[in-house]
């Protein structure tokens, strides 16, 4: 909901490098209904940051790297993840997985 994406907008969008200063910026977001309220959009032009909405079906043509690398990326971390949380892996004694950061860190 918008609320959430608000929520983000204060805590690490107006927190970047020059947002204080109040230096020129651009938003992208895409057109995720929660992204184009009238809410979001009001808090976007008061901090004096340009929004700039991409149109559905678009983002293969327009943001390549997230076509040609987060998505690749996502999906071996979803596979590998999978495959780990399959196989007999250490337990607390309570019954809980113990943490791996050793493991997802390799």
């Amino acid at each position: 909901n918008d609320e959430t994406v608000l929520k983000w907008f204060r805590l690490v969008w107006c927190r970047h490098p020059g947002a204080l200063l109040k230096l020129r910026s651009m938003l992208i977001l895409n057109s995720f209904r929660s992204h184009i309220t009238d809410r979001v959009k009001k808090a976007v032009a008061d901090s004096g940051c340009e929004l700039v909405v991409i149109l559905g079906r678009l983002t293969p043509i327009l943001q390549p790297l997230d076509v040609a690398l987060n998505k690749p990326f996502k999906d071996r971390m979803c596979a590998f993840y999978n495959e780990w949380l399959q196989q007999e892996n250490p337990k607390t004694t309570t019954g809980k997985l113990k943490r791996t950061f050793s493991v997802m860190a390799q």
